[in-house]
């Protein structure tokens, strides 16, 4: 992924949430100890108009819009058997016979040559092209010339370039996950000559001058001094305020601590989600959640991995004696779908990215794992097979085993985010939710702007949402 940085973050078994009461306000609503829910003040981000949230949106989990590429077309298989939609073919550009093709090497801005009218830009040290505008998706076309793909480079006020694409172009770097040519390890390029360089004399470097300027890898700016992040390596690391580097992963010192990340681009990192991966495990039940996934599939953006935490440490405030959470399968620790590593990718292309969940439903049978929740919880069917109460796809009956006030509660809790995007259930459980959702907001338990946000609700065949009477899919933008 894109200038992103890997942290690996443990739990030792004193790093526990106390999950004390928390203060605070949203939306004239005080917080009072998790009993309230509404955006923090300072969460900074749009709010619901801004996102263009509406009702009923239906959007996949694949939405062609934000996740895939241009043309893509939905893959409804969220089986873990399937594979992703077939990658489209880039066209063999060529060189360009003016200056280093996209692709090549470069020092400067100058060195890379135009590509069908497009500016070549030194990205440190490889030639990229210029985008027309703001990415539409994480790797979309439309923004590019043939033979690139869009992506915002992070630590460059997220600045959209066309990175070539590797079968189009000859690469004098590396390839990545993606299919693009990326700069190998250590390369760089001049800042006096070219904006994408970070460089040894950069304006972009951490200085007392430039406090929140670029550090190396697994390091951050802090008031112009490059510190090294909390990290099972460096388990007496940085942390942001409020939060101790235990065993290797922040904890709140304070009750449930801040949702709110507070460590610059460090927050979109992806990192290992700590935790146990058993329920009964004493610090799955301190915690409120539990790893229910291999421990390859369980990475995060770091801003998520907390707002998690954070929301599961108020389910415990709010219901005494919660069972733990199951967290299913988030992204691999290079941002790609899971399963992509052993080539048997488990959810359609362009999602699992670093901003999706697959939770379990908070259900009454006592263990809130990543189950079918359709009828009496008995059906042990894989996905795809029919069982008693589903047809291996969707429930084929109302009845179910979710807890829906705390299913809502916790949704609510997640949709603090300014990022979100939409939910997706199972269709038997949607208009149960809506009704809950119009509830709590009835009673001032939940803001008009978190309402607003839970009425982005993804279920129904039509919507390509098959799959979920097994978990709860949270897709936030990045």
């Amino acid at each position: 992924m894109r200038d992103t940085l890997f942290l690996v973050v443990g739990l030792s078994a004193v790093a526990l949430c106390g999950c004390a009461d928390v203060g605070g306000s949203g939306s004239g609503d005080d917080l009072g100890g998790g009993q309230w829910v509404g955006p923090s003040p300072d969460a900074g981000g749009p709010d619901a108009a801004d996102l263009g949230l509406a009702p009923d949106s239906g959007r996949p989990e694949n939405d062609p819009i934000v996740d895939a590429g241009p043309g893509s077309e939905p893959n409804m298989d969220d089986t873990g058997e399937g594979s992703p939609d077939a990658p489209q073919e880039s066209p063999d550009v060529g060189p360009s016979p003016d200056g280093t093709a996209p692709g090549g090497r470069c020092g400067c801005d100058a060195d890379c040559a135009a590509h069908e009218g497009r500016a070549g830009r030194c990205v440190t040290g490889v030639c990229m092209m210029e985008a027309s505008g703001a990415c539409s998706s994480r790797g979309a076309r439309d923004e590019c010339p043939s033979g690139g793909r869009c992506w915002p480079l992070r630590n460059f006020e997220d600045e959209p370039i066309c990175w070539p694409d590797c079968d189009a172009f000859s690469c004098d770097g590396t390839c990545d996950d993606d299919g693009s040519c990326a700069p190998l390890a250590g390369w760089d390029c001049d800042a006096s000559c070219g904006e994408l360089c970070n460089g040894g004399a950069s304006d972009r470097a951490c200085a007392p001058a430039n406090p929140r300027g670029h550090c190396g890898s697994g390091e951050l700016c802090d008031d112009g001094v490059c510190v090294t992040l909390c990290g099972a390596d460096n388990p007496d690391g940085f942390c942001q305020a409020g939060y101790a580097c235990v065993g290797g992963a922040c904890v709140s010192e304070d009750g449930c601590g801040d949702w709110q990340c507070d460590l610059g681009a460090a927050c979109d990192e992806i990192v290992a989600f700590p935790g146990p991966s058993e329920p009964t495990d004493p610090d799955a039940v301190a915690l409120g959640y539990f790893i229910d996934t291999h421990r390859d599939y369980a990475f995060l953006r770091r801003d998520l991995v907390m707002l998690t935490q954070w929301a599961t440490c108020q389910m415990r405030e709010r219901f005494p004696g919660i069972a733990p959470l199951g967290l299913a399968d988030l992204t691999q620790a290079n941002g790609r779908i899971p399963g992509t590593d052993v080539g048997d990718a488990r959810h359609p292309d362009g999602t699992h990215d670093g901003s999706d969940l697959d939770i379990a439903y908070y259900q009454t049978d006592g263990v809130n794992d990543a189950q079918i929740i359709c009828g009496d919880g008995s059906d042990r069917n894989e996905n795809g097979t029919r069982g008693q109460f589903n047809d291996g796809r969707f429930c084929t009956t109302e009845q179910n085993i979710v807890d829906l006030e705390q299913q809502v509660y916790f949704m609510a809790l997640m949709a603090y985010h300014g990022g979100w995007r939409i939910v997706g259930v199972d269709t038997t459980v949607a208009d149960d939710i809506e009704r809950e959702v119009d509830r709590l907001w009835s009673l001032d338990i939940i803001s008009g702007t978190v309402r607003d946000r839970l009425g982005s609700l993804g279920y129904g065949s039509a919507g390509g949402w098959a799959f979920h009477h097994h978990h709860i899919h949270v897709s936030y933008y990045d």
